[in-house]
């Protein structure tokens, strides 16, 4: 378990580009479009929110922790 947080962590850590230690909306759009995934829109801004169960406009470790677990690991890159 120990390594799949740390695992988690550089993730987390690659997507959070400035290093702020949360993932805005703009870093999530970008991993989005590293994933193939070129339309960014309101489905975009719905998925960001559904994963910043916070609501303070960032998705911190502990909510990509929580989206990871739920599902987000399937995502695949082409």
């Amino acid at each position: 378990m120990h390594d799949e947080k740390l695992e988690l962590q550089a993730h987390f850590s690659n997507i959070d580009t400035d290093g702020s230690g949360s993932i805005d909306y703009e870093e999530f759009c970008r991993l989005l479009r590293s994933m193939g995934l070129s339309r960014v829109d309101d489905i975009t801004r719905l998925a960001f929110e559904s994963i910043d169960k916070s609501g303070d406009n960032k998705i911190d470790f502990d909510e990509f922790c929580a989206w990871w677990q739920q599902g987000g690991k399937n995502l695949q890159t082409p």
